[in-house]
């Protein structure tokens, strides 16, 4: 007998950094593997520039990822429909994933060589409620080991009652606060207005202006 699942993926990380809500269509359980899930954010900032970001970043750095740990999953579910008692099950599910980056060169901010950046996403096991699902956002794509980064950060405060610091936790301030470094290219994957640097250079001359005003 198929199965079929409403999911309803939802994350709120804060006040201070990131909300989205991304409701699925139905999903069957007919594929192998996990089952990929788009999300799109509504990032609480709308810096799209370079300059925009410097105002508004705790520290930027260039980097290397050298671990993402296991995601932390919450999952809860969301109240039934009352005008229709057929409906299936609806279930919240919120991925979180923390990456370690080795910090190679500050452009700014005081920041250890170690830092961890969680971003929104991740692997979730499948369980009674839902499939395997893979969770990533459209414009900022699950970080992975090796790869290297310039990143315009916040910092999340020690005391965050969702997801607590400790002094080295960051989070990106949107989607235009990360750039993939490929030699001397660099990549943004936002869609916020404004325009960004496509190579290395431009970008450390952009920072470097920005940063001496």
């Amino acid at each position: 007998m198929r199965r079929t699942w409403i999911l309803s993926v939802i994350a709120v990380i804060s006040c201070f950094a990131l909300g989205w809500t991304n409701s699925q269509p139905v999903l069957r359980l007919l594929q192998s593997g996990p089952v990929k899930v788009s999300a799109h954010l509504q990032w609480a900032s709308n810096a799209g520039t370079v300059g925009q970001q410097v105002e508004e970043a705790d520290a930027i750095v260039r980097g290397r990822i050298v671990k993402v740990l296991t995601p932390r999953v919450f999952e809860s579910q969301l109240p039934s429909e009352p005008e229709d008692r057929r409906s299936l099950p609806r279930f919240s599910v919120v991925a979180l994933t923390e990456a370690i980056l080795v910090v190679d060169h500050v452009y700014t901010g005081d920041v250890p060589n170690r830092i961890r950046i969680i971003q929104t996403g991740g692997f979730v096991p499948g369980n009674g409620n839902h499939p395997e699902l893979l969770i990533e956002v459209a414009d900022d794509p699950l970080l992975t080991k090796g790869k290297d980064h310039v990143f315009f950060l916040k910092k999340i405060p020690e005391d965050d009652p969702v997801l607590g610091g400790n002094g080295k936790l960051y989070t990106i301030v949107n989607s235009a606060g990360r750039y993939d470094v490929d030699g001397d290219k660099v990549k943004s994957y936002s869609a916020l207005p404004g325009q960004r640097p496509t190579s290395l250079r431009d970008l450390r001359q952009q920072i470097r202006v920005a940063v001496n005003r």
